[in-house]
């Protein structure tokens, strides 16, 4: 079993599935500086020779993203 362990900046429990993903992390999801992040897949190259990879994005540029997409396919109509 996953021993409880404390948040050092708050001082409360951290949650166990937070444990569980990072079992080294010393902060709750609350005290985190690490923000969500949102991932696009998106297609490199030409003809053949392709491939797709994943562009991970903070949740700003991820809404920028999304936006200029939206409005990419407002022209597009």
């Amino acid at each position: 079993m996953m021993e409880d362990k404390i948040c050092i900046k708050c001082k409360k429990y951290i949650n166990p599935m937070r444990l569980k993903a990072l079992p080294n992390t010393k902060t709750c999801i609350n005290c985190s500086t690490v923000g969500a992040k949102s991932g696009v897949p998106v297609m490199f190259g030409s003809k053949d020779h392709t491939w797709t990879d994943l562009v991970i994005m903070e949740e700003d540029e991820f809404k920028a993203f999304k936006e200029r997409e939206k409005n990419q396919n407002k022209e597009d109509e």
